[in-house]
This record gives structure tokens, C-alpha cells and sequence, in this order.
């Protein structure tokens, strides 16, 4: 019955007067928003294909308050317009006023335009008999969630599961659950749960992740924001407006849920560009139940690299003809360059150098296999056991020791270590407070540290006085200048030493891995090796320059190994101007950038930007505030999705600009011609 004439007529006699083109889109669009309930309302030897012939009850009473008509009319526009509304398209169409929706649930605690249903209402379950026999799923719980926009804050909504008795499944919104697996659905939603009682909208997801990328904003941040700007909806939750008193859970959004937010919506986005199901246990807490598919993607991304491993454009590849001219139709070679450098950024670590194990929890000093050297003096060269709860032993100078390094927060001395440090330190705006104390996603730091220059030492040093053997207050020339005097310790947790990044003069980041001991010139050569060496031998393609600003230490380093023939190892011009010795003569004659002519143009400047890796420290250094109390899972899986989503931010901004991004394959380098 889709004459529209036709329709007008027979309502018109139902109800004289009250027919207008916003009840009649207001009552179809209020009735898909129910045709869920009413399948499972039915009985299941009713078809479920077509709209029954009678609602319940509670969806009158619904469909009477939202159109403002009488029961007995509702009945009757039902049996008119049932076609409509029980069509898909008309439920993608037709809008309903959040205002009018957050009115209707609070009339009817029972339903909700925001209820949220398992996607099909049949069991999938290969072999199960009620998959083969096509039988409605009725068996159903519902349950009160709370359900987060980005433009209407958050609203009471419902989340209904249902369950399969004779496969044992239970289906979800987003997932079902068989044999205590949670296995997701391989369409990511536009509404994700995120929690037992959290519903979260993509479109909301997105924009946290979004400002994390661009704003370096925290998770707590984010909150505080989401919670500021939808204050009335909290104060009239909280004063029990509603009916809502009896919801089992805040309206109020925290850190921890922006959390769980980011890493379901960024595995299932990962999981559906793998072309694989996000399986996760469906037991246990929630802070561990995703760890695991967080590891395999961190583990794959590690070994494997970023899609951008094979990354080429205009703006960072020459084409180089048989006579050296450039064209960018025909072309026989190509000279591509990466630039590589280290960013102080880290997490806690086992103090025992380079010891990559993870620590068992963000408070502990050395990882399960080296605690036992918690209980050792953590004076450097003092073997002698501690006196509990000290750190340190029974050694009245190493006491002493422990005493001053935990007085460093007291006012006087924070001040003098602040002015000696203060042409060094470049200070990070306050990001957030401690809202609690959790491991797994930690609020954001606000404490100091130097980006630029390498990291402090992790040993705390202090002078002994040599007359009295006390500890003394001392200026780090003194210490340099009388090294007897010098006493190191470890009383607090090690940090890695760097992050090392790989990136292309267009912008785009390569690779990246974690350095925890040095940015030694060993790591370094071991790293950019083991991104290229796999696809170095698919392929046969590489880059042809790599600029370090220590390469005139890592070339002698790596000239006996034929794997490094061919590549060019140039130091960075502002390191080379500035910062190297001129009376290096294997610096000055094998990595000056100018020894090479085709890293220079026709006006003899160079070609790439030898330092796009300074300004992507200064990218990455800007989250040292979020990231420094991370645990290693987190931190890995943070970094990779961040520097992923700069990659494809910098790709389209690339081919806005013409410059023709895209990845290179077998055959696409032929040799030059002799």
C-alpha cells in the first residue's frame, strides 16, 4: 500500500484533523525503530518476513506518545502504514529528534529507540539444527547500557541478547559468544560496546582518536571534555530525572572507558583489514581481555612492519633515466632515501640493562626473571642485601643516599635542580590528574624531560664528602671533576632509552622499534636491516640512501656486510654543519650528503628533507606526557595505531598535492642499462 493518496485518505477518516506529513514520518520512523521488539514479541511459528497483523501493547503506548494520537488510532495507522515501516530503506531514511527519543524512554523503561539488537535474528552456527530449520532466536535478555554520542552526550538505552538453546550461543550487538570465545562480527558497527554496560558511538570513537593524533590529548582529557560539555545531562541523570534511578551504571564517562574505546574500535578496524573475526576470552576482567590480540598485532607489526615499508612518491623518489635525466614516464632506476633518528620517549623497563622482558606490574623496579636483584643494595658496585623497606643496604652513606633521592620532591631542591636544568628542559603543559590508579591505562604525566637531547642517565648520582663521608649537595661540574667523590644508584624504575624511527623526507614513518639499553650504532644498523632485509629478497627493492645523523660511526661499522652495498650513508645537513667535526676526514669525504649528486637538484639544493625525522620527534615527543607510565602492550599498541593514522593522513594529503603516493612491487625497478 504505497498510494500515497490512497494513505491520506483512509488516516484522514481514522483521524480527522490530526494527519500531517510529520505525525505520519514520526509514526514510521518510531515503528522500525521497534520492529526488533516486535519479531521478538512473536511467536516463532509466526513469519517473521512480514509485519504482523497486531503490535503489543507497549509499542501502542510508545507509537501514542511519540505521534500524540489516541491507542485505538494507533492500532488502525498500523494496519495502514505496517509496509512501510517494516521496510529497510525507511529506516535509514527517516530521522527521529534525540530530544523526542530521550521523552519516549523515559515514558517507557521498558523500550527505547536506542535498544540494541544482535544484528540477524536466526542462529549462524554451522551444523546447529536451528540454523538449518531457519528458527527464530527468542530466547532474549535485556539489560539497562548507557549509550555515548557525539552530539546528544550520553543516553539510557537497552542492549538485547539472544540466545541459541540448542547450539549454546549467545548473540550480541557486536559479537557471540560460543564456548567462553567472544567472536566479533566482521562489519564493524556504527555502535560499538565497549563495556558491560557501555555503549559507544563510532562516529564519537573516531573523533577521540582523532584529537589523541592531532591535539595530543589524553584519554582523561578526553573524558573531562565529553563530561564538561554535556554537564546538564549529567546533573539531571545524577538528580534521578527520568526514571533513571534504578540504571546500574554512571552516565558519566572515565579515562578507562575512552580507553576500552580505542583499543576495540582499533583492533576490530585491524582485524577487518586482515580480512580476519576479532576473537577475544569473554571471561575475566575487562582490562585483560583483549591483551592478548593486542600482542599478536603488536608482534605482527613488529616482525612485519608498516604497509609503508614499501611507501613511494614524487616527493621522496627520483626516477633516473639511462642519461641521468629525470621523467616520471620511463624510467630504468630509481634513488629513494629514508632518514633515521631516536626520540626520548619511553616506558618503565626492567632495570637490568637491555633486558627487554615486561615488567609484571607497572610498579615493579626489574622484570619476574631479575627480581631478585630487588632485594639488593641499589648502590652500583654494593652487592650487600637491603634492610627493608629501604632500597639500599645497611651502609650509613648509602642510607643517606636513599634519604636524598626521596627528598628530590621537596620544594628547595626541586628548585635548584630546576635551575640548572632550565636551558635544557622544554616543559610539557599540565595534561591531566590521577583519577585512579590503574595499570593497564594509566592517566597522563605532566613531568618534564628533555626531547631533544638524550635521555638522563637512569642512575641517580651523588658526592660523598670525603672528610666525613656524607652525602653532599654538588653541581654536576664537580661531580665530573672528581669522580672519587661520585656514588651512582638505581633507586627508582629504568626507563627505555629511545624510540628509533624510520621515516621517509615526504613524511610518511616507515618503521619504528624500541631501543631500552642505548641508541646504540649496533641497533641502529640491526634495525634498519631487519625492515628491509625480508622484502630487500621478495623484491629486490630498497632504499638507496639512508641519512643518520651517526652515520660516519655506523658506515665502518657495517662496510664489511654485503647486504649494505648500494646504499648510501649520509649524515643529516644541520648535523653535519653544526655538529660534526670538520678534522673527521671519513665523516667529511664518505658522509657528506654533497658526495652524492643525485641527493642534489640542478640549483645544487638537495632534493628530500633530510630532517623530516626532527620534526616527527616533535610529533612523537608531544605524548610523552600520555605514554610514560604506559605498560609495554599499551605503549607498542598505542604508538603503531597513531603513527599508522599519520600515515594516512600524510598519504592523502599527498595525493591531494599530486604527488602520486603509492607502494612499490616486484618488477617495478629494472637496472640501468650498460
Amino acid at each position: 500500500m504505497d498510494n500515497l493518496e490512497h494513505i491520506v485518505h483512509s488516516l484522514g477518516r481514522i483521524s480527522p484533523g490530526k494527519v500531517n506529513l510529520v505525525r505520519v514520518v514520526s509514526f514510521i520512523a518510531h515503528a522500525a525503530c521497534m520492529k526488533n521488539y516486535i519479531l521478538l514479541c512473536l511467536r516463532a511459528n509466526m513469519p517473521h518476513d512480514t509485519p504482523p497483523l497486531k503490535i503489543p501493547e507497549s509499542v501502542v503506548s510508545l507509537l501514542s506518545f511519540a505521534t500524540e494520537l489516541d491507542e485505538e488510532e494507533i492500532v488502525s495507522w498500523w494496519g495502514l502504514l505496517k509496509e512501510l515501516a517494516w521496510k529497510e530503506d525507511y529506516l535509514q531514511t527517516l530521522n527521529v529528534s534525540p530530544a523526542k527519543v530521550r521523552r519516549i524512554t523515559s515514558c517507557h523503561s521498558g523500550l527505547s529507540a536506542y535498544s540494541f539488537y544482535p544484528p540477524r535474528l536466526h542462529c549462524t552456527t554451522p551444523g546447529c539444527s536451528a540454523s538449518e530449520a531457519l528458527l527464530p532466536l527468542k530466547k532474549a535478555e535485556i539489560t539497562r547500557v548507557v549509550y555515548h554520542t557525539k552530539a546528544d552526550g550520553p543516553l539510557p538505552a537497552y542492549n538485547i541478547h539472544w540466545y541459541c538453546r540448542y547450539c549454546r550461543t549467545n548473540y550480541h550487538h557486536n559479537y557471540h559468544v560460543r564456548q567462553g570465545v567472544r567472536t566479533y562480527y566482521d562489519e564493524v558497527s556504527d555502535v560499538i560496546q565497549t563495556g558491560e554496560h557501555q555503549f559507544v558511538e563510532r562516529k564519537l570513537i573516531s573523533h577521540w582518536i582523532s584529537t589523541m593524533l592531532f591535539g595530543w590529548n589524553s584519554a582523561t582529557n578526553c573524558a573531562y571534555v565529553y563530561n564538561n560539555e554535556h554537564i546538564q545531562a549529567l546533573a539531571a541523570y545524577q538528580k534521578g530525572r527520568h526514571a533513571l534511578t534504578l540504571w546500574p551504571c554512571s552516565f558519566k564517562i572515565r579515562h578507562t572507558h575512552i580507553w576500552d574505546a580505542f583499543i576495540v574500535f582499533c583492533l576490530l578496524e585491524d582485524a577487518k583489514e586482515q580480512g580476519l573475526s576479532l576473537q577475544v576470552p569473554h571471561g575475566g576482567l575487562q582490562r585483560d581481555r583483549f591483551l592478548p590480540a593486542m600482542k599478536i598485532r603488536n608482534a605482527r607489526l613488529q616482525a612485519c612492519g608498516y604497509p609503508e615499508v614499501m611507501h613511494r612518491c614524487d616527493k621522496c623518489t627520483q626516477i633516473i633515466e639511462k642519461d641521468g635525466k629525470i621523467s616520471t614516464f620511463t624510467f630504468f632506476h630509481k634513488v629513494s632515501t629514508v632518514v633515521m633518528d631516536g626520540v626520548t620517549v619511553g616506558h618503565p623497563c626492567c632495570g637490568i640493562h637491555n633486558c627487554k622482558e615486561a615488567l609484571k606490574s607497572q610498579r615493579d623496579r626489574f622484570c619476574p626473571t631479575h627480581m631478585d636483584q630487588s632485594h639488593v643494595c641499589a648502590i652500583r658496585g654494593c652487592n650487600a642485601p637491603v634492610v627493608p623497606p629501604s632500597r639500599a643496604c645497611s651502609d650509613q652513606v648509602h642510607q643517606a643516599a636513599e634519604q636524598q633521592y626521596r627528598s628530590t620532591g621537596k620544594a628547595a631542591r626541586q628548585l635548584r635542580q630546576q635551575l640548572r636544568k632550565e636551558a635544557a628542559i622544554i616543559h610539557l603543559e599540565p595534561d591531566a590528574a590521577f583519577e585512579q590508579d590503574d595499570e593497564q591505562y594509566p592517566p597522563a604525566t605532566n613531568t618534564p624531560s628533555s626531547l631533544d637531547a638524550d635521555p638522563p642517565e637512569p642512575d641517580q648520582v651523588y658526592c660523598v664528602n670525603p672528610s666525613n663521608n656524607t652525602i653532599i649537595d654538588c653541581t654536576p661540574e664537580q661531580v665530573d671533576s672528581d669522580p672519587k667523590i661520585r656514588l651512582r644508584a638505581q633507586f627508582g624504575r629504568r626507563r627505555t632509552h629511545n624510540e628509533q624511527v624510520l621515516v621517509a623526507p615526504c613524511g610518511v614513518i616507515i618503521a619504528r622499534t624500541t631501543f631500552y639499553g642505548a641508541e646504540a650504532i649496533g641497533s641502529a644498523a640491526e634495525f634498519f636491516k631487519r625492515v628491509y632485509e625480508h622484502t630487500y629478497q621478495l623484491t629486490g627493492i630498497r632504499p638507496e640512501h639512508m641519512i643518520f645523523d651517526n652515520n660516519c660511526s655506523l658506515a665502518p661499522h657495517v662496510q664489511r656486510d654485503p647486504w649494505w652495498q648500494g646504499i648510501g650513508l649520509t649524515v643529516d645537513v644541520f648535523h653535519f654543519t653544526v655538529k660534526h667535526a670538520k678534522s673527521h676526514h671519513y665523516c667529511q669525504t664518505r658522509c657528506n650528503p654533497t658526495s652524492f649528486p643525485e641527493l642534489m637538484d640542478e640549483n645544487g639544493k638537495f632534493r628530500v628533507n633530510s630532517s623530516i625525522c626532527e620534526q616527527t620527534n616533535n610529533w612523537i615527543g608531544k605524548y610523552l606526557a600520555i605514554a610514560r607510565e604506559m605498560n609495554r602492550d599499551l605503549y607498542n599498541f598505542f604508538f603503531d595505531e597513531m603513527f599508522m593514522r599519520k600515515n594516512k593522513f600524510i598519504l592523502r594529503i599527498l595525493e591531494l598535492d599530486g604527488q602520486h603516493p603509492t607502494y612499490w612491487k616486484k618488477g617495478d625497478v629494472l637496472p640501468v642499462p650498460s
